[in-house]
């Protein structure tokens, strides 16, 4: 059998984190998995930041986001982190 050329390497590592990652959440490593999702870039977990907002947990929000993000040198990014900055300062107005 002939070595995987470059491309299947790739295609097979991205399987293999996607595996660990299922692996992950089904035995209960929520934290774990999100951090491997945040270095490998590989899932975004929309429910797992949703949740974060609704707790009003905006520093974590924040630093789960940047793991996918190139923070605020892309204006989508920016426009986001902003949004959750402002959250953040008005929150703390009403206190």
């Amino acid at each position: 059998m002939a070595d995987p050329g470059p491309a299947e390497a790739q295609r097979l590592c991205k399987e293999l984190q996607l595996l660990v990652l299922q692996h992950l959440h089904e035995q209960g490593y929520k934290e774990v998995a999100h951090r491997l999702e945040q270095e490998s870039g590989l899932y975004l977990d929309t429910k797992h930041l949703e949740d974060l907002v609704q707790c009003g947990a905006w520093d974590d929000a924040e630093r789960y986001l940047d793991g996918f993000t190139e923070g605020c040198e892309d204006p989508g990014s920016a426009k986001i982190f902003v949004a959750i900055r402002k959250q953040k300062y008005l929150e703390a107005l009403g206190r």
